[in-house]
């Protein structure tokens, strides 16, 4: 899942670091890779330390984003739709979707239905954000080999000015974020744009009947203990 999936589905009211904690690792990814954390090794931590409860919130929080996204990618669901994303992909431009990208573009589309339900929900994650600090992840995350807190500190400093789930809203936008991931990954996949911003809305429109049914009821099959 992505972002706003996991906010939407996993985020607790009052509970800010373990909300934040659902969608931390996909941003620590975006801005440092190979990617410096990993679900034994924050449950290691969690053994090995005693935590403040703001700091545990944060943990719990990156431990429940791990397992949602171990049963999501191993879903029915999800594996269907990627079919229809490559298969789409392969009838507009003749060519292979790399799976990376498949797995992205799916995930980006599934974030995209819930802003056009409700698109205060970008605010509404940004928000967590914005009022969560950073020193509760210095608590764990200086356990962690070649941490460096500053680092850390820009990486959410530029995530919230970036602003860029933004561009989830708009065809146009999930289209340049493609790729942008493409470029950042050194995949080679480049195609006309505005047909890719075609296949995005067509997909889209095939996958939202789907997309809608999971927030519905789908994932409260995949994650009943979540």
């Amino acid at each position: 899942m992505n972002f706003l999936s996991h906010f939407a589905i996993q985020a607790k009211p009052n509970n800010n670091s373990y909300s934040v904690g659902v969608s931390l690792p996909d941003i620590v990814s975006l801005y440092k890779n190979p990617q410096p954390l990993s679900q034994p090794l924050i449950n290691n931590l969690m053994l090995k330390n005693k935590f403040s409860d703001e700091c545990t919130g944060l943990a719990c929080g990156m431990m429940a984003h791990y397992t949602a996204d171990k049963i999501f990618h191993s879903s029915p669901w999800f594996n269907k739709t990627m079919k229809i994303a490559s298969e789409l992909y392969t009838q507009t431009f003749n060519r292979h979707l790399p799976h990376s990208l498949n797995h992205i573009v799916v995930e980006i589309i599934l974030d995209h239905t819930l802003i056009s339900a409700n698109p205060a929900i970008i605010d509404q994650f940004y928000s967590g954000y914005a009022g969560f600090n950073s020193k509760i992840a210095d608590e764990i995350f200086k356990h962690c080999t070649n941490y460096d807190n500053h680092l850390f500190k820009q990486t959410i400093e530029r995530f919230l000015s970036l602003r860029y789930i933004n561009s989830y809203s708009s065809f146009k936008g999930i289209a340049t974020t493609l790729g942008q991931v493409a470029q950042r990954l050194n995949i080679q996949s480049s195609v006309n744009f505005s047909d890719l911003e075609t296949y995005i809305q067509t997909l889209s429109e095939a996958l939202e009947p789907q997309n809608r049914l999971f927030f519905e009821e789908t994932h409260e099959k995949l994650f009943p203990r979540i």
